[in-house]
């Protein structure tokens, strides 16, 4: 070779070059400080080809033991050899990839020729297309654990394994990682041992759990479950083990390592593909930016389909320059078995002739000085003409007739998985990331890939909705359909309009009237149904047993709902809205303050006869004034007022669309005047508090009473953090009493008298109790 001219670290006796070899790789390893965040990765990945290309030049001739390797990193000679399948085979593998399956990867020969027929078969356009609905359900299952993750770390590489897993074993093998996952933690432990050489460990089990996914899919079959063995990889090997034509016919063995390989190929190759190309856009937002605007803009709300994927300019750019940075495959192996002719030199047998890919895509030459910088513009008129036409400057698949089968796979999950994350994300490399490219089987980022996410604004108003109705139709809980933004708002307001156009006959029948939404869709979809009121789902459910499991609530899954914003101001955060320890605290306060002997001193109250709806407001409002206040209607008529107009705000504003942030920013005019409505009951409520401290320091009373305002008040000067209350907790405990009380007291009684006048003989059968049970005696707490 060096007749030749070709140079190379001389030969040492048994070793060759692999003592130089570890020693730079455990130099760069071993380094003290942490490589910087570069692109330029060849220097770390492969610092022996690096050296030895600086040194020596283009083409080289090094030393793995007593085996010659020609190391060529000239693209026209590259072309030459991966065209030439015959000349340059690829090399028997080592014994440690042996533990990959003797699969399509590494087989030679007429094997390798069946074994590609079956996978071109696998992997045809039509087959991929058919994918695609396997490939979003994956990538929605992975969005779905992101939605925990919001505003937080995640590992990408890691989420990513997860989903190209899920994704070949949806697509190739019709199961789903889940079924899987035992052969995937012993394919990682594999990629371990490849990586670390470890040539006497083996791993059992694998070809037994392989073995149980392939009695599945007979005993489908057999059982007339499943008409054929499928179309996918799984079913095409399966066809070909069971063929009766020789030719075509493969073992179990082949079976089986062809498995091994695709699902190392499927979730390895696309993995790395994808975990780097999230780096990138991570620490280039720009281009981040630029990629998801092209996503929105042609696919807008659409899934990803083939032909809308196809049109994903800026994506597909973004992809090459990810794979001509980071390969998934930094060397291509093969071997010269007989003296063959390669350009002007004659390499002799028994040589085997490697192709750093890393040097080819990190080559000033060919790429310019800019080669380490993340340009993906250079692929903007495609790879041609980013490669100069030179098609062997440019080969992360491959090239030739061994380009890799899966290779438009990778790219359609890639796209899909890209389109889908940047719909939903923005995400920024974590400071935690550690920069640290190895080549295993693919290159894979050593310490994982750290990044922060954060949910878009498209994220709340669509995809979380589209998701969860999907979640829930997959239950068989059905619903009207989300509307962007607005839910189904419009056609509540819509239903609920028509309804309250025209007056009501004097019926019991009131569901159709105060919810005529809820009603029609009962109808419609079933007991249990999901709707949306804007961008909020609503479960209703409508079934006693599941309604009893809600409200006893024994593990604390349904807390009261988060008032909205009207409500708070009616309300306050008060018993009826708060939760958690601050309800027990306050709750503790209200059974002291309604115990059974305070109500007893209701029979002194006792309104006069009354005949419209209207004096049942002023009679309960006396009756809250007078036993949980201590004073009267007249004195407190001002708050009740102000209470009925908070009131008005939330009936008017309950089917209003709430968008986040927005309300925060921008004040509707009901918002404003509900705010100072608020304010003059807050001013209000102080006042009758002040009015009671000031009684009890005049010596006017000896306490603060055993009433309702008199439990809040102790507990507000209560010396004791876990009994004390704060100024605000007792204003809005007052708001919720004088609201629940008032309201709850007169809807009962004003329903009751109506209902009595319609049906007098019910009014009589009342009448007659009370006269047999009380005579002249006032109502006490035996007699009701």
């Amino acid at each position: 070779m060096r007749s030749q001219g070709i140079k190379g670290p001389s030969y040492k006796f048994f070793h060759g070059n692999n003592k130089e070899i570890i020693n730079m790789k455990n130099e760069m390893i071993m380094s003290s400080s942490p490589m910087e965040l570069s692109h330029q990765i060849f220097p770390i990945t492969e610092p022996h080809i690096y050296s030895w290309i600086k040194l020596y030049g283009t083409n080289f001739l090094m030393w793995h033991g007593s085996q010659a390797e020609l190391v060529v990193a000239e693209p026209k000679l590259i072309k030459e050899i991966m065209n030439n399948n015959r000349s340059f085979p690829k090399r028997e593998p080592r014994e440690y990839l042996k533990l990959l399956g003797n699969g399509l990867v590494t087989t030679r020969g007429e094997k390798w020729l069946k074994k590609r027929k079956l996978a071109v078969n696998a992997f045809h356009a039509e087959n991929l297309k058919n994918m695609i609905p396997d490939m979003i359900a994956s990538v929605d299952m992975m969005l779905e654990r992101w939605r925990d993750y919001e505003g937080k770390e995640i590992d990408a590489y890691r989420e990513i394994k997860v989903l190209t897993s899920e994704t070949i074993s949806r697509t190739a093998f019709g199961s789903c990682y889940l079924e899987g996952e035992n052969i995937f933690n012993m394919l990682t432990k594999m990629a371990y041992i490849v990586a670390k050489k470890k040539y006497k460990l083996e791993i059992p089990g694998i070809g037994d759990s392989i073995i149980k996914v392939v009695k599945k899919r007979e005993s489908n079959v057999l059982t007339g479950e499943a008409e054929s063995y499928g179309n996918d990889l799984l079913g095409i090997l399966m066809r070909a083990y069971h063929s009766a034509d020789e030719t075509q016919k493969i073992s179990l063995d082949d079976l089986i390592d062809e498995c091994k390989t695709f699902y190392v190929a499927g979730t390895d190759t696309t993995a790395s593909l994808l975990s780097w190309t999230i780096f990138l856009l991570a620490i280039h937002s720009d281009w981040q930016d630029k990629a998801r605007k092209e996503v929105l803009e042609l696919l807008g709300q659409q899934n990803p389909s083939a032909d809308n994927i196809s049109r994903l300019k800026i994506v597909g750019m973004i992809i090459n320059e990810t794979l001509r940075l980071y390969p998934p495959f930094v060397v291509f192996v093969r071997e010269v078995k007989k003296e063959v002719k390669l350009g002007d030199l004659i390499v002799p047998a028994n040589v085997d002739v490697t192709i750093p890919v890393i040097a080819v895509h990190h080559d000033p030459q060919i790429w310019g000085e800019d080669f380490h910088l993340y340009k993906p513009e250079r692929f903007a008129q495609g790879v041609p003409k980013a490669t100069s036409n030179n098609m062997a400057a440019f080969l992360p698949f491959g090239l030739g007739p061994r380009t890799c089968v899966g290779f438009n796979f990778t790219i359609i999950e890639a796209k899909i998985a890209l389109s889908m994350i940047l719909r939903r994300y923005k995400f920024t490399l974590s400071p935690n990331y550690v920069h640290s490219p190895v080549p295993r089987i693919t290159l894979c980022p050593q310490h994982g890939i750290q990044v922060m996410l954060r949910a878009l604004f498209i994220n709340k108003l669509w995809w979380n909705p589209i998701w969860t109705q999907s979640q829930m139709r997959s239950q068989g809980i059905k619903g009207p359909s989300y509307k962007f933004i607005h839910g189904n708002t419009k056609e509540i307001i819509n239903m609920t309009n028509e309804i309250m156009s025209s007056p009501m006959e004097l019926t019991h029948q009131i569901f159709p009237r105060v919810y005529p939404h809820v009603y029609s869709w009962i109808k419609l979809y079933g007991t249990n149904f999901l709707m949306w009121n804007g961008l909020q789902p609503q479960l209703v459910v409508a079934e006693p047993d599941l309604i009893k499991e809600i409200l006893n609530d024994k593990d604390r899954a349904y807390p009261k709902r988060e008032p909205t914003n009207f409500i708070k101001k009616f309300l306050g955060d008060g018993l009826v809205t708060t939760q958690g320890q601050k309800w027990f605290k306050q709750r503790k306060l209200a059974n002291h303050a309604f115990h059974v002997e305070t109500l007893k001193r209701w029979r002194d109250y006792e309104g006069k006869e009354i005949d419209a709806y209207k004096e049942f407001k002023v009679l309960t409002s006396e009756i809250i004034s007078r036993t949980a206040f201590g004073s009267s209607y007249l004195e407190e008529e001002n708050i009740f007022n102000m209470l009925t107009k908070l009131a008005f705000f939330i009936s008017k504003n309950e089917y209003k669309v709430r968008i986040p942030l927005i309300g925060k920013l921008v004040k509707t005019r009901d918002n404003t005047k509900s705010d100072k409505v608020e304010q003059d009951i807050q001013d209000s409520v102080i006042k009758i508090v002040e009015n009671r401290e000031k009684n009890v320091i005049t010596g006017e009373v000896d306490s603060y009473g055993d009433d309702l305002l008199g439990a809040l008040m102790m507990a507000y000067h209560d010396v004791d953090v876990n009994q004390k209350i704060s100024l605000d907790d007792l204003i809005d405990e007052c708001k919720t009493f004088y609201v629940a009380a008032q309201e709850t007291m007169a809807s009962v009684l004003s329903w009751t008298v109506l209902l009595l006048t319609t049906h007098n003989n019910w009014q009589d059968k009342a009448r007659k109790e009370v006269q047999e049970l009380f005579g002249q005696q006032s109502p006490n707490a035996g007699n009701i």
